[in-house]
Formats: structure tokens, C-alpha cells, sequence
């Protein structure tokens, strides 16, 4: 790379690869890139964004071509899955030399950006945006020897509670306590992009406020799909199959990333009963665990009560167990998310 200024500095290689769908945290990357190597004002003029229909060859001649008015340039191909996309009669590592076809071919163009890093423009730099990367690939492993291959990885439960209190303060000024944080997540569940939109609309709702809080979560967020979850409960706890299972589809259909709010839900009417047949095996009455459990409203807490008296703890721990294989076969590969609580229905319903 070129020398520094004052205002910018030095990266590690001349080609970065950012690889996943996370788009928020994508931008979080290319905005530490750009305002790295382009400086502080982080220059319009050096900055150049290409789409993915363009060449290899013309990519890389962007790359070489000197700028007339910014002394570094960062080219950024977003997406760039297409440059590196296998044709069905060509394997991952098949070679092709220039005279071999057009711009596309992944082999021939892994050869024209391996080729450019023997000898690369040193005021330039190349970021790809990829939601796939192959890593058995020489070029990869190149790359990765400078650490410039970046799988941005999504957020998990456990991680998404500082992700949130951190973007909160530093995009929208508003201090976000972690209850009202993890309050969020349950009800949105852990994706960057739909928590960064719930924040949008609550800093705004709270604009006069330092703080986002629990009520404006609730108002906002919590009703839009927490009624209908809980109606599905009280059909579950019913032993109402039928009802239940069309209620289900019904929030899929509304919402294709519900699953994890679904399960969440689930956990904490599950996590009552549990609680509520210790307080009965405790002999306190119905008056004293309702306020104890905080369940509400009363139909909701008679609902609960119920369902204690008649599972017990063996049919609360069947269920318990039921649910706990229904959230992880998704995680490992095992299933499906939605498919997987439609079988939990019908067994729970069936205990």
C-alpha cells in the first residue's frame, strides 16, 4: 500500500472480502475500511461503488486507473457472488487462461484477482461483498493468510443484548437498558436488521426521552404480534390441536422470521406452569400465584393454573422436552423451524 497520510492509514492487503447477509454489519465493516484507508472525510471522489454486473477485467482497471482528485481510491463490488459463481461444467479449482472466454467463469477470474495481487495498484483497494465465499480455493487462501476473508456472522441470543444497548447509544442517542434490550429480542428475536429497524421507530417515538423504555417496546412492538401468540397458547394448553395449528400458520404467514419469537413465548408460558405447580404443591392459593407469577390478565392466569393441576410435573417436563427438540433441530440441521413446532403442537396437545 501506499504511503499514509496524516488522516488515513494503511490496511493489511489490497483486497478485502466481507462474506455474509448481514447488511449491518456489511455497512459497519466498509464504513471502518473506508474511513481507514480514504482518511476522516472519508472522500466522496475516492470512493467507487461497482454492481454485479461488471467485469473482472474492468473491476481491476478501476483499481489501476490513478485518480484526478483523490490521492487513494476504494473500489466496492456489492454484491460480488456472480464474479465467483461455478458453472455446472466447471469445478471449483479448473484454471482458465484469458483467451479461455468472456469476463464470467469463476477459475478465470480467481486468476485475473490472483494475478492482480502479485501486482496490485498500492493507492487502491478492492473490497468484495459476497453472501458466499468458497474457501478451498488458492485465492481464498491467500487472502486469508493477511486475514482480509471476513465471514460477518449474525447475531446469536447471546450476543444480541450489548449489540443493542451499543447501537442504541451510538445511532440514535438513547440510552436502552438491558431488560427493555432483551425484552426487544424476545419479541424480534436476533437479527440486526429488524432490531435496527425497531430502534429507528422507538428513538423516534421517544424523542424527548434519554431512554427507550418498556412501555414504549410494548406499544410499539410487543402488540404487534403478541396477542395472536398468545391466543395459540391458550389453544395449546387447551389441547385444541386444530385452532392451535391455524393460528401458527397464521403468524408464519404474517411474519416469515417469527419462529424464534414463537419458541421464546413458549419457554416463558412453559417456565409458568413450571412455576406454578411448585407454588401449588406449596398449597398457596391461586389468588397468591397469580400475583406471584405476575399472570395476566385473569383468563391468561386461569389458563395456567389449569394446565398445572391437570400435566402435573411429569406432563410439564414431556412438554418442557418437547419444545427443547423442536428449537434445536433447526440449529442442527436437523429441520425445519416451522414444521417443528407444528409437530410440537400436536404431541403437546396430545399429553
Amino acid at each position: 500500500m501506499g504511503k499514509a497520510t496524516a488522516k488515513t492509514q494503511d490496511v493489511a492487503a489490497p483486497v478485502y472480502v466481507l462474506v455474509g447477509e448481514d447488511l449491518i454489519l456489511r455497512r459497519e465493516k466498509l464504513a471502518k475500511l473506508r474511513a481507514d484507508f480514504l482518511g476522516d472525510d472519508q472522500d466522496s471522489i475516492g470512493f467507487v461503488s461497482l454492481g454485479a454486473n461488471v467485469a473482472m477485467r474492468d473491476i481491476l482497471d478501476e483499481c489501476r486507473t490513478i485518480g484526478m482528485f483523490s490521492p487513494r481510491k476504494l473500489v466496492l463490488v456489492d454484491p460480488a457472488d456472480a464474479l465467483f459463481a461455478t458453472r455446472g461444467d466447471e469445478s471449483e479449482e479448473h484454471e482458465q487462461d484469458e483467451a479461455s472466454g468472456e469476463a464470467g467463469g469463476a477459475g478465470l477470474n480467481r486468476n485475473l484477482l490472483e494475478r492482480y495481487l502479485d501486482a496490485p495498484c498500492a493507492t487502491a483497494l478492492l473490497v468484495l461483498a459476497c453472501q458466499t465465499w468458497n474457501k478451498s480455493t488458492r485465492l481464498h487462501k491467500r487472502l486469508a493468510a493477511s486475514k482480509c476473508v471476513e465471514f460477518l456472522e449474525g447475531l446469536t441470543p447471546a450476543s444480541a443484548s450489548a449489540w443493542l444497548v451499543r447501537r442504541a447509544k451510538a445511532e440514535y442517542s438513547k440510552e436502552l437498558p438491558l431488560q427493555v434490550a432483551n425484552r426487544l429480542i424476545e419479541l424480534v428475536g436476533p437479527d440486526r436488521s429488524r432490531l435496527d429497524s425497531e430502534l429507528a421507530k422507538l428513538a423516534l417515538y421517544c424523542l424527548n426521552e434519554p431512554a427507550i423504555s418498556a412501555a414504549a417496546v410494548e406499544t410499539l412492538t410487543g402488540f404487534s404480534h403478541e396477542q395472536q401468540i398468545w391466543d395459540m397458547i391458550a389453544a395449546l394448553g387447551a389441547g385444541d390441536a386444530k385452532s392451535a395449528l391455524q393460528l401458527h400458520e397464521a403468524l408464519w404467514q404474517a411474519d416469515k422470521k417469527i419462529g424464534f419469537t414463537i419458541v421464546g413465548a413458549v419457554f416463558y408460558w412453559l417456565n409458568q406452569v413450571m412455576r406454578a405447580i411448585e407454588l401449588l404443591e406449596k398449597r398457596m392459593s391461586d389468588a397468591e400465584i397469580s400475583s406471584e407469577l405476575k399472570l395476566w390478565p385473569q383468563q391468561r392466569a386461569a389458563n395456567v393454573l389449569q394446565l398445572a393441576r391437570r400435566w402435573q410435573f411429569s406432563g410439564a417436563r414431556r412438554a418442557s422436552q418437547l419444545l427443547l427438540q423442536a428449537d434445536l433441530a433447526p440449529k442442527t440441521g436437523l429441520g425445519e423451524m416451522q414444521p417443528c413446532m407444528e409437530r410440537f403442537i400436536i404431541q403437546v396437545c396430545a399429553i
